[in-house]
């Protein structure tokens, strides 16, 4: 979660929406600060900065088309990426 006071917004780093990248362009040239752990939910915020700050500040994230996401993951199967689909250690069911 990338959180500007001075530019009064706060960017919400998505799974899978390269939020990387956005946050990192935020913190290098907008005036943002990561606060929280990638992916944190906007309610951490709340809990942290306050309710009435959190309220007057732009909030915005990125999404991804749902075919992009599961065209990625067919690939990621396809390829057995990482080695995580022959892995038993990742396939173990407890």
């Amino acid at each position: 979660m990338i959180y500007s006071r001075e530019h009064g917004y706060l960017f919400v780093e998505a799974r899978s929406t390269a939020s990387t990248a956005i946050a990192k362009e935020l913190v290098e040239n907008h005036g943002g600060v990561a606060i929280f752990h990638k992916h944190a939910e906007v309610h951490e915020a709340v809990q942290e900065l306050g309710a009435d700050e959190v309220a007057r500040l732009f909030k915005f994230i990125t999404v991804r088309n749902t075919l992009d996401i599961w065209e990625t993951r067919y690939y990621h199967l396809v390829r057995n990426f990482e080695g995580i689909y022959t892995n038993p250690a990742v396939l173990q069911v407890n």
